[in-house]
């Protein structure tokens, strides 16, 4: 077994971590010391899930968001494709993850959206729509937009009519209000105030 050294700070937090984690035990009666094989179940079941990052971080936004198709997380945790396939295919495996519904997309395709157990069904709805977005040519050119948009930003407010003018300057091939309205929510979002 290899040894790394890490940064003190990567310590503390490993160590704050360890120490919620212990104050979540007594909730889901699970006691290191306890002859209860619960905790003996638990851990490969999480080493599957902190194995590595991208399974890490998959795992959190389920947890967050309670559910999302391939696309969603491969956009918004910038992980490859084939990565969040197999992931998908890994938790699914264990339970974490089963398939909710399917709907089609844009092209025709089935698109199958994934949730954990108990998953509300408006976060469901709230992933088919975010699927919808992120596949629309205009939504995916608003987004850089908006990347563009935050790095000039003085202080975290715009105005609509700025946004309109920034996007006439930049002569795009859409309705300029329309691709304004997007950036303008998406800007809010990220706790930009957009003034009207």
């Amino acid at each position: 077994m290899t040894h790394t050294n890490f940064s003190e700070t990567g310590i503390k937090k490993v160590i704050e971590l360890l120490r919620y984690i212990d104050t979540l035990l007594p909730l889901v009666k699970i006691s290191p010391s306890s002859e209860d094989n619960t905790y003996s179940e638990l851990f490969p079941f999480l080493e599957i899930i902190f194995k590595n990052l991208n399974r890490l971080k998959t795992a959190i936004y389920f947890v967050r968001y309670e559910a999302a198709t391939p696309l969603i997380l491969r956009c918004r945790l910038n992980v490859p494709c084939t990565t969040i396939y197999r992931i998908i295919k890994e938790f699914s495996h264990i339970g974490l993850i089963r398939p909710i519904t399917i709907f089609r997309d844009s092209e025709g395709r089935p698109v199958t959206v994934w949730a954990i157990p108990g998953a509300r069904p408006e976060k469901v709805q709230e992933a088919i729509l975010e699927h919808k977005r992120l596949s629309s040519p205009k939504y995916q050119l608003a987004e850089n937009l908006v990347q563009t948009i935050l790095t000039k930003l003085p202080r975290p407010e715009i105005t609509y009519r700025d946004i309109v003018i920034h996007i006439r300057e930049l002569r795009i091939p859409y309705q300029s209000t329309d691709i304004a309205d997007l950036i303008a929510w998406e800007l809010q979002k990220r706790g930009v105030r957009v003034w009207r």
